[in-house]
């Protein structure tokens, strides 16, 4: 095995939002052993990183859905991001029915 790529909600975290320490050690030895560990999950990076630290990784973090890829401490290694013109048409389209619309925008300058 060279890498192990983990969810959060529903896959590694318990209903309680920790981590089994016995699921815990395991991976820690894993990547003792050469094993990359990666978390991959729709959080924003603020919260899925505290699950890197807690398992004392400095492991990449894909967040966001895949929209965003970085280690702790470090700029990102990823980033996509939608043009204002594209977010204004998306928001409106969905503003127009029965949806219920929910954003997450950072401004980069």
């Amino acid at each position: 095995i060279k890498l192990i790529a983990l969810d959060l909600d529903d896959t590694l975290l318990m209903p309680d939002g920790t981590i089994p320490e016995g699921v815990a050690e395991t991976l820690r030895e894993a990547e003792r052993r050469g094993v990359g560990i990666v978390i991959a999950t729709g959080r924003s990076y603020p919260s899925a990183k505290i699950y890197a630290g807690i398992l004392g990784s400095e492991c990449p973090v894909i967040c966001y859905n895949g929209a965003v890829i970085r280690r702790a401490g470090q700029p990102p290694l990823y980033s996509a991001s939608l043009s204002v013109g594209l977010m204004k048409r998306i928001a409106f389209f969905v503003g127009s029915g029965d949806s219920i619309f929910r954003c997450t925008m950072r401004i980069i300058s």
